[in-house]
């Protein structure tokens, strides 16, 4: 990595130009916007803020910083790792190299679910039991809860880092009295027909998707990537796992790969859902299935 050269006093412009074309060098998609929230991040302030007082110079130190993680960011690590929080659904969220960070499809996921548990007069049922597979961040999960303040939602993940990350988001959003957390493995002969509702973003990469998988997709971690040999292997794992602690007329969402719908159609059929609808997201592609139990 190049040494840090001061320029212009360390103008707040000049420093964003001089990081937007160093990360449109490495081929960055928006390198405005990234070079923004990391200066945003050194500065401590919101991402638009700086431009309130343009010609304050940041100190040497802040400079030297800014221009690290513009670097940092050269390599390709996420900007969410870089400025450890992510923002899903209009949360900000705690985001650390131990969890996978939300996708946007991720959040027209949570807005399908949103309209899912209704009732036969169509009206939204407030008191209802969501179970998460794969929280992660907990972005689900809290996003869930934060939006059905009635709702009860219990969060699993077979990673203690992660699940410690998704605590404190759920702290943060002043949810967590209404989401238990769990390791992987609920004792679910306890559990039958508890849930009205569950939501999963399963890992869904094959091998092969994993060979293609643009450098950032690879900073999360692959227990959150890789979904089996065909990338639906895990997912089929959690149905045979979980789907009767669905109550009947109960529904489960998942979000898939673009080209997985008909085995997860097939596997939905297997367990006796009905209603089943593969849905595209805002990009055109079959990305999310749901059926009814």
């Amino acid at each position: 990595m190049k040494s840090f050269a001061p320029c212009k006093k360390n103008s707040p412009l000049e420093l964003l130009r001089q990081a937007v074309r160093r990360l449109r060098e490495k081929k960055i998609s928006e390198p405005q916007a990234e070079a923004e929230f990391l200066l945003a991040e050194v500065l401590k302030v919101p991402r638009h803020a700086w431009h309130l007082n343009p010609q304050k110079t940041l100190t040497r130190n802040q400079a030297k910083l800014f221009y690290r993680l513009t670097g940092l960011r050269r390599r390709r690590i996420p900007l969410g790792h870089l400025t450890r929080r992510a923002y899903f659904m209009g949360l900000e969220l705690e985001a650390t190299p131990d969890t996978f960070l939300p996708r946007p499809e991720t959040e027209e996921l949570v807005s399908l679910a949103l309209k899912l548990p209704q009732n036969r007069a169509g009206t939204l049922s407030l008191d209802i039991k969501i179970l998460d597979l794969g929280t992660g961040s907990g972005c689900i999960a809290v996003a869930l809860a934060k939006f059905l303040p009635r709702a009860c939602v219990d969060a699993i993940d077979t990673s203690p880092p992660a699940l410690a990350v998704a605590k404190r988001n759920g702290l943060r959003h002043a949810v967590s009295d209404r989401i238990r957390f769990f390791p992987d493995g609920l004792a679910t002969q306890d559990l039958t027909a508890r849930f009205d509702l569950i939501v999963t973003n399963p890992p869904y990469l094959s091998a092969a998707d994993l060979q293609e998988a643009e450098p950032e997709v690879l900073r999360d971690p692959r227990l959150a990537l890789y979904g089996g040999k065909t990338g639906t292997e895990v997912f089929e794992g959690w149905m045979d796992r979980y789907a009767l602690t669905l109550k009947r007329g109960g529904w489960w969402l998942t979000e898939m790969g673009a080209f997985q719908g008909p085995k997860i159609r097939r596997i939905f059929q297997k367990h006796g859902f009905q209603n089943i609808c593969i849905q595209k997201d805002l990009s055109g592609f079959n990305r999310f299935t749901y059926g009814r139990y």
